[in-house]
């Protein structure tokens, strides 16, 4: 059933869970956001159509809401995904208010709701299995860092600013610094990420990513729906090193790291250059400091530039301990947005 939602001041707008016949007022109200801040990421039909459905995590009936005035317009709207996790359980918040219906607190009542909500469903997986009680909990929403005022919204209502990100691009076109050529170590091949390396290509990311901050192990379900079986992802720009000398235990191929792209037009006009996404790159502990992320990088560079693609994209953890911003300094990136993160946690959560 939906949860009821009653603002604590009249707003103006009738509030519901948020449907698929909502689709073409919720893009015109993100359309509408977009326009006004210029965010680094757009979002098109599909990427709502996907909010709603993609996932046997969703509940859009019980964690979405869409605000609509009395011309049926959509004016405002919250969402949030909620996430299980080992180590850590997760609630990830999205929403905007249009711009000419802004400074009425309408951000703060979502805000207010989604928070409750987010409670409500961390309570709810405890109830369903006492255990859970014991993993670290965070609420957390990101959005680009010179959003003044939603900084001060998230700040009023007790969240913290916890971890900072930048998107960084590298030119491939005329003019564009070389792409650098790295040498594989002898025993290791560097090539195309094909179908049969799907699950090998999965553990090796639980594996690389394995005490990341922020970081939860990728079942099946999620690595499809988000990897590779996603409509964004192009396997064709997404590359593997193979260690032939010493297979996994269960006999797969042993990846020793990889790299995941992704492509989103719908960016490349406010951006405007077209573009290719590193989504993910990751080496397993056991064969770092073999200089494979920079050589899967530079693969990548390779497979863009072959395409015409006029800049590579990737999006680093400012916090990371691995030194992957100067890797990425090194082989050619330049910042282009920094995005925060504002989050209310557990206090087990902080180092996780």
């Amino acid at each position: 059933m939906p949860v009821p939602y009653e603002p604590s001041v009249d707003l103006g707008l009738a509030w519901r869970a948020i449907t698929l016949d909502d689709i073409e007022i919720w893009h015109e109200l993100v359309g509408a956001i977009e326009n006004r801040d210029r965010p680094s990421e757009r979002l098109d039909r599909d990427d709502l159509i996907e909010e709603l459905t993609t996932g046997s995590y969703k509940d859009p009936a019980r964690n979405s809401l869409i605000g609509v005035d009395s011309g049926g317009t959509a004016r405002a709207f919250g969402h949030m995904d909620v996430y299980p996790g080992a180590t850590l359980r997760r609630v990830f918040l999205g929403g905007g208010v249009h711009p000419e219906w802004r400074r009425r607190g309408i951000g703060r009542e979502v805000l207010r709701w989604q928070t409750a909500r987010a409670h409500g469903a961390l309570t709810e997986q405890e109830t369903a299995d006492s255990g859970t009680a014991l993993i670290p909990w965070r609420i957390i929403a990101s959005h680009n860092e010179h959003f003044t005022d939603r900084n001060a919204l998230f700040e009023a209502a007790g969240y913290a600013a916890i971890r900072w990100f930048h998107d960084m691009v590298r030119p491939l076109g005329d003019g564009a610094a070389p792409i650098p050529e790295i040498m594989m170590p002898e025993g290791l091949h560097l090539g195309p990420w094909t179908e049969n390396l799907d699950e090998s290509v999965r553990l090796a990311h639980n594996d690389s990513f394995a005490g990341h901050w922020g970081s939860q192990p990728r079942d099946e379900e999620l690595w499809k729906e988000s990897i590779t079986e996603h409509r964004t992802f192009r396997r064709d720009w997404s590359r593997v090193v193979i260690d032939a000398t010493q297979p996994d235990d269960d006999g797969r191929p042993a990846v020793a790291g990889y790299l995941a792209a992704h492509a989103y037009p719908q960016d490349w006009p406010a951006k405007e250059c077209s573009q290719g996404w590193v989504s993910l790159v990751g080496v397993r502990p056991a064969w770092r400091g073999r200089r494979l992320a920079a050589a899967l990088l530079a693969d990548n560079m390779r497979c863009l530039a072959a395409d015409g693609i006029d800049a590579a994209g990737l999006n680093v953890d400012t916090g990371n301990a691995s030194g992957a911003l100067d890797l990425y300094l090194r082989m050619g990136y330049d910042v282009e947005h920094t995005s925060v993160a504002w989050a209310l946690q557990s206090p087990d959560a902080c180092d996780l």
